[in-house]
């Protein structure tokens, strides 16, 4: 367990005591490799699994958020999706309904930094999932438009001993793009989640600055995103393919390849739409019914098939398709 205290932050210029703040994390201080997919419907850099939590060593509420840019300038989120608590340290989150709230900020300025940052939209739900490193999905009533560069992330009340933000940290970090910010126990006033910046209130942390490089486990998808698909198991090996908010009883391909990118379907009742994939190795993988629009199916993945991509598009009028989701 390693501890980070008695740091300053700079704000307006000024360099703020943080007098006892504390910051913990469960696991090691991990240098990754590789870096993360932006995939066509999802903001996403993670891998999808945690290497280590992180909490207020005293306790308090903690935010942890990371930025994207929107593609193409201005697009509409529909979903934010948070992982809670760590499948490789269990035990050490809030368990299932524990309250937690997720989130979308501005950037006004576009520096990446969220000390002008303002909040957007916000949905308050209760943990599901947890140390599973599942996925739990959010629904934005309404959508939300974001323009520029914009935030999101999660934040969450929690005792002295809890860890709570969940940390990616063998995908290749950014410097400068994931964040923590919040206010623990002692450090005065009250956490405000609409102003990150909020000096009287809130204490913020760049997680490369303080020697814990990390992608944070939280992800949107875009307006245009259909449904969901998430891919979990061993490859190679036996893997499990399973997706939710498809349309019903129409028909699905599974479609493979081995990079993302934009390509479009040229033939077929689907022709016209835009995947998340590239052409390397791309293939029809199968064709199977949505069911009642949620499911899933297990598949024996050879070693070619492991670090793959996957998206399902499902034929309707128009035809909807998922998220990309990458082979274990």
């Amino acid at each position: 367990m390693k501890k980070i205290q008695g740091f300053a932050v700079l704000a307006m210029g000024l360099c703020a005591a943080a007098a006892q703040a504390q910051i913990s994390a469960v696991g090691p201080n991990l240098t990754g490799v590789g870096q993360g997919v932006i995939a066509q419907d999802e903001y996403m850099i993670d891998d999808g699994s945690t290497e280590n939590l992180l909490g207020w060593t005293a306790g308090g509420t903690m935010a942890w958020i990371q930025w994207f840019d929107a593609q193409g300038g201005a697009d509409t989120l529909s979903e934010i999706r948070i992982i809670n608590g760590s499948a490789l340290y269990p035990g050490y989150g809030n368990g299932n309904g524990s309250p937690v709230s997720v989130g979308i900020w501005s950037d006004p300025n576009g520096d990446g930094n969220p000390q002008d940052s303002l909040l957007l939209t916000s949905v308050n739900t209760t943990v599901q999932n947890i140390d599973t490193d599942t996925y739990q999905t959010v629904t934005i009533p309404g959508g939300q438009a974001v323009s520029g560069r914009f935030f999101i992330g999660a934040w969450i009340a929690h005792n002295a001993g809890q860890f709570v933000a969940p940390m990616d940290q063998n995908s290749g970090p950014v410097a400068n793009r994931a964040y923590v910010f919040g206010n623990y126990n002692g450090y005065g006033g009250s956490f405000n989640p609409n102003m990150p910046g909020d000096t009287l209130n809130n204490i913020i942390y760049e997680m490369s600055s303080i020697g814990f490089p990390t992608d944070f486990c939280v992800r949107a998808s875009r307006g245009a995103a259909g449904f969901t698909c998430q891919i979990t198991g061993t490859c190679p090996g036996t893997v499990r393919l399973a997706w939710s908010g498809a349309p019903a009883n129409k028909q699905m391909a599974i479609v493979f390849a081995k990079n993302t990118g934009s390509y479009t379907i040229s033939t077929g009742p689907c022709a016209g739409t835009q995947l998340g994939l590239g052409t390397n190795q791309l293939q029809l993988y199968n064709t199977i019914s949505t069911g009642n629009g949620s499911g899933a199916v297990n598949a024996n993945a050879g070693a070619g098939a492991c670090q793959g991509y996957v998206q399902l598009v499902a034929v309707d009028t128009p035809c909807k398709k998922s998220n990309v989701a990458q082979v274990p």
